[in-house]
């Protein structure tokens, strides 16, 4: 992958991650300014998913085998938090005012839609940069015939999955991991249960589901991206 295409992509990320923030300037006086910057957070750290997978592709082959170790580990310890923006749906339980309970019909509350669909749109980029990122890691070990290429989708599912039970109900972060005292004690306070289990089966199968779609429109080119 040519440097000058990595800097145009992180060109529109950029883009699209200013686009996000200042659409989601209302929450700031409607609902909450915290929920704005965690929001444009949680969609920043995302598109992290992409740029170490795009740097990754970047340095591998051209002799400097050092920068590619770092980006795929880096690529590995992030990719959990594009997913996790998918979750972020879960605060839609905020909107469920939308709807006049009795006579099950919407009503018009303005704002409440308003949160509906900015969270939709935070949720649907941290989908594609989950699709797209697992998509170009994937690509790139079945075209150099690595040995886990035909594993990887279930392995970094699996991961994201786990990587969103701990982010979600750990609450740990990707780079918490480089504090080992602090990581293990609230993973141990707070550690492993059936719970866990059920739900990290659940996204890992939900993340596969949405992987062998995007991966299957992709193949058969009903989406496809334009190279011109």
């Amino acid at each position: 992958m040519e440097k000058k295409e990595i800097i145009k992509i992180h060109k529109w990320l950029f883009v699209f991650l200013v686009a996000y923030f200042l659409i989601g300037i209302p929450t700031k006086y409607f609902v909450d300014v915290s929920y704005w910057f965690y929001m444009v957070w949680n969609v920043f750290l995302a598109s992290l998913s992409v740029v170490f997978c795009l740097w990754f592709r970047f340095f591998s082959g051209k002799n400097q085998r050092k920068f590619e170790i770092i980006f795929a580990v880096l690529w590995v310890l992030f990719f959990p938090n594009a997913p996790y923006v998918i979750t972020d749906l879960l605060h839609l339980r905020s909107a469920a005012g939308c709807y006049d309970v009795p006579n099950l019909l919407p009503y018009k509350c303005l704002i409440d839609w308003y949160i509906l669909f900015y969270t939709f749109i935070g949720s649907f980029i941290g989908a594609i940069c989950t699709l797209s990122s697992l998509h170009n890691m994937h690509c790139f070990a079945l075209k150099e015939k690595k040995k886990y290429a035909r594993y990887l989708p279930i392995i970094m599912c699996l991961l994201g999955g786990i990587g969103v039970y701990i982010g979600r109900f750990v609450r740990l972060n990707s780079w918490d991991v480089f504090n080992p005292p602090k990581f293990f004690k609230m993973f141990a306070d707070r550690g492993f249960s059936l719970f866990s289990l059920e739900f990290i089966g659940i996204t890992t199968v939900t993340l596969l589901i949405l992987y062998v779609i995007y991966y299957f429109l992709l193949k058969h080119k009903i989406i496809a991206f334009n190279k011109e």
